[in-house]
């Protein structure tokens, strides 16, 4: 059997269970709609196609003694085409303007072993590993002018990055602008998933993501081996009616016409001009009734040369009820801390900076008083100095915190060689001490380099190659390398 034909038999059931996804049927009516408008107005549109190939290689040693082997070749592959609407592009037409963006990305590894592809070696298999993997990225088509040049609408698969963070869904985004500096922007769809056809996973800070985990128990993981689809729903409105005033509430809700799962509610401040501002942005969980996120930043430049800075942080890790999977060194932060910069000459500059980490009823800085007003404390010291062919910087800092201190600093040092730049050598070496008041296998010197390069080839071809190597007492030695192959294939 030709090698198409098999692999249209294999993935027909999928492709078959996916056509009823509301996803799909989007994605097929941005792409359907996109075709009809290319065909009509072919000479009338501005187009780009690119296309992006790399390839890296890696292989790590796991505690057991063994290894893992990675050998990654990816193509991204991206489409976009604007003035569909003949006229649109002189700068005197007044009417709707209609574009569409494509990217999809081919992820193959021929890294991966038997082992970890098998379900019966229960030791080595990775669920969801695959060495063959297609995503839809984006495809979505945008009409922008509508109802006299106040509403904008996309149609499709999307990502939105706002207050609230990150998300990816099929589905519809409308922009209405109005008088005295006002938008309002609002969307409905379902979440991409990685356990869906041309899904991808987005991987969230505990561990957990929102893909899918093929082979693992059906009856214990239902939601993990084929997700259902969520429906998002959310809205944002804007106001800048002054070039020194930006501020911004957001919501956003997952399953809201079911059980809720998901529901965030978050807005932004910026206040201030060049030489002085103030920047806010909070999120919170409605379902667990707390803040999860603060940033707060005041900032106050009086000359180009100097810059005085005082910030705060708020950061509580919101788990899902599957966060088996999470990172075990994720912790909480409540930190408050400022720095000062200075631009000593225009290749010249340094920074000194400070800390505190307010305890959030954690342990204390010690790791014992659980009522102590502080968990951790630190600082550091650090200059760059940069040209168009060579770079230094330097830095030491000391951090403490539930009774760990590390002390230790880094020097690294590049330079540009041939014309333009072409090759790039890079160098960093480090030294830590680090106590530990609980485990001795934690404490001692810690020392290592990092050496690296990256070699323009052509316009649109780079090599880049990275070796690491660290050594302390009481730990085995770290090797690892890294070599990737970047090549722009169109552009």
């Amino acid at each position: 059997m030709d090698p198409i034909d098999t692999l249209g038999v294999c993935y027909l059931p999928a492709m078959e269970r996916y056509l009823h996804r509301p996803g799909f049927k989007l994605i097929a009516l941005s792409v359907a709609l996109a075709t009809a408008l290319f065909s009509s107005a072919l000479a009338a549109y501005d187009q780009q196609v690119s296309s992006n190939l790399w390839a890296e290689g890696y292989t790590v040693y796991t505690p057991g003694g063994g290894t893992i082997s990675r050998r990654r070749f990816v193509e991204d592959l991206h489409l976009a085409a604007w003035h569909l609407v003949p006229g649109s592009a002189d700068p005197y037409y007044r009417g709707p303007r209609l574009s569409i963006d494509l990217a999809m990305r081919l992820n193959t590894d021929f890294g991966i072993g038997k082992k970890e592809s098998r379900p019966s070696q229960i030791l080595h298999y990775v669920p969801g590993l695959t060495p063959v993997d297609v995503e839809m990225l984006v495809a979505n088509l945008n009409i922008q002018g509508l109802w006299r040049d106040t509403l904008d609408l996309r149609l499709g698969r999307q990502i939105r990055i706002d207050t609230l963070g990150f998300t990816a869904f099929d589905g519809v985004e409308a922009r209405f602008r109005l008088p005295l500096g006002i938008d309002v922007d609002t969307y409905v769809g379902y979440e991409v998933r990685g356990g869906h056809t041309l899904g991808f996973d987005a991987l969230e800070l505990d561990g957990t993501d929102t893909g899918g985990r093929h082979e693992m128990e059906a009856d214990r993981y239902p939601d993990r081996t084929d997700p259902k689809p969520r429906l998002v729903i959310g809205a944002e409105v804007s106001f800048h009616p002054w070039s020194w005033l930006d501020a911004a509430i957001d919501y956003r809700a997952f399953d809201l016409l079911d059980t809720v799962s998901d529901e965030r509610i978050g807005g932004r401040l910026g206040v201030g001009t060049d030489s002085i501002r103030i920047d806010a942005r909070a999120v919170g969980s409605t379902l667990l009734m707390a803040l999860s996120e603060v940033d707060a930043e005041f900032a106050f430049t009086p000359f180009s040369a100097v810059g005085f800075f005082i910030d705060y942080h708020l950061y509580r890790p919101v788990f899902e009820a599957d966060s088996i999977f999470n990172v075990f060194d994720l912790a909480a932060q409540n930190d408050l801390g400022s720095r000062v910069e200075l631009r000593l000459t225009e290749q010249l500059s340094t920074a000194v900076w400070a800390f505190v980490r307010l305890s959030d009823n954690s342990a204390g800085i010690d790791g014992n008083a659980s009522d102590a007003l502080l968990s951790g404390a630190g600082g550091g010291i650090g200059g760059r100095y940069k040209t168009g062919t060579r770079e230094l910087s330097a830095r030491v800092s000391i951090l403490q915190e539930w009774g760990e201190r590390r002390i230790g600093g880094e020097i690294g040092m590049g330079r540009g060689f041939f014309r333009s730049q072409r090759l790039w050598l890079r160098f960093r070496g480090s030294v830590w001490h680090i106590d530990d008041a609980f485990s001795e296998l934690l404490a001692g010197n810690l020392a290592g380099y990092v050496f690296s390069a990256r070699l323009r080839i052509s316009e649109g071809a780079h090599l880049l190659g990275e070796f690491e190597h660290y050594v302390g007492s009481e730990r085995d030695q770290r090797f690892v390398a890294l070599m990737l192959l970047q090549l722009d294939l169109w552009r």
